[in-house]
């Protein structure tokens, strides 16, 4: 039992999204002028703001903490013209809403000796306290837009302002796209939940090995087919600002969905036309795939081309998944113990940590 808990608090650490800093900075010859934007819930693990611990945080409780939080971005943000270190100095902090989440905003200025002609950018901010967190720059400059991604493996970055930078953006979101599947345990989830049954039939209400690799290919390329168009039609559509839902809601209904499709695996009642209930949750799942998208404020002389990249990323990293899986289960579909113990088990597995997103999404997006 002890396992079992350890499991699931371990799944449900990781099926968060990984918190993000935004960083837009414009390039003036010897300046730079930026800002930096982190988090409201990301500056509470850095410094206590909650200071009355009340279990909410007032604008006073913020500037008290101003000059701390000005301090550790100092501290771990640098700047750099070729070798040399450029100075900079923080604006008072403001508040941004940014996709129902509220972020704080410091502007900034990076003054250099010499025209800037490459910036090198550090940042180690937050990564000891939480490994998956992410800086996204995007950087103008002479006309051009470069956009960076500082992660815990990578925490500096140089950018050649001379140099065009759509082809290392695109591969970039390429990059995002797979590392994004594959920390979005939800997303895995459903998809083992689908796949686990591929391997088998229905016979007389029970389950049977399916006789033939051709007919467990048939049954994967339904569901992966359905759950690519769906996702790639909202993820499309929510980029481009044609809907809106608050996030709570779609992961909420991300969590409902694996909850769903697992508990399908003890009865089968949705056996024949499994892809189209795969297609309808494929739509909630493209929007919370665009959930990363949308936080990054993308320009628009970049956004098809990132939408491009990072839903390939996402196909790639799903492909890989598949690839991983289905030879596998296929290998042990006639073995005794893989309907009670791969396609049960782990389908029990499944419902209880999709229930435990589901309980805790709903709470905190109706403030319970």
């Amino acid at each position: 039992m002890k396992f079992l808990l350890f499991i699931l608090l371990s799944l449900n650490l990781y099926a968060h999204q990984s918190s993000l800093a935004l960083m837009n900075m414009e390039v003036k010859e010897k300046n730079i002028l930026g800002s930096y934007k982190l988090a409201l819930k990301d500056a509470q693990v850095l410094v206590n703001l909650d200071s009355n611990f009340d279990g909410r945080v007032t604008w006073k409780e913020v500037k008290e903490q101003e000059s701390s939080l000005a301090n550790r971005i100092q501290t771990h943000l640098s700047v750099k013209n070729k070798d040399e270190v450029c100075s900079l100095s923080l604006n008072p902090v403001k508040l941004d809403e940014l996709n129902s989440n509220t972020y704080l905003h410091f502007g900034f200025l990076a003054q250099c000796q010499e025209p800037i002609k490459r910036l090198d950018l550090s940042y180690s901010l937050l990564f000891n306290q939480d490994s998956l967190h992410k800086a996204y720059a995007n950087i103008q400059a002479n006309g051009l837009s470069h956009n960076i991604l500082l992660t815990e493996t990578q925490l500096k970055a140089s950018v050649d302002l001379k140099e065009t930078s759509l082809w290392s953006t695109f591969v970039e979101f390429v990059k995002q796209g797979i590392i994004h599947i594959f920390i979005g345990i939800d997303h895995i989830l459903f998809l083992v939940a689908l796949l686990l049954p591929s391997v088998l039939f229905l016979r007389q209400g029970r389950w049977a090995a399916n006789t033939s690799f051709k007919t467990t290919l048939f049954n994967v390329l339904k569901i992966v087919t359905a759950f690519t168009v769906a996702h790639s039609i909202t993820l499309t559509l929510t980029i481009l600002g044609f809907i809106s839902l608050p996030s709570w809601i779609i992961e909420s209904f991300i969590a409902f969905s694996v909850v769903l499709a697992a508990l399908n695996n003890f009865t089968g009642t949705i056996e024949k036309r499994l892809w189209m209930l795969v297609f309808a949750f494929g739509l909630i799942h493209g929007m919370g795939f665009a959930s990363v998208l949308m936080d990054l404020e993308l320009e628009k002389s970049v956004l098809a081309l990132s939408l491009l990249g990072f839903n390939l990323g996402v196909e790639l990293g799903q492909v890989a998944i598949v690839g991983l899986l289905v030879p596998m289960i296929y290998l042990f579909r006639n073995q005794k113990w893989y309907v009670p113990l791969l396609l049960y088990g782990g389908s029990l597995l499944i419902v209880l940590m999709g229930s435990l997103w589901l309980v805790e999404r709903v709470s905190e997006g109706l403030g319970v």
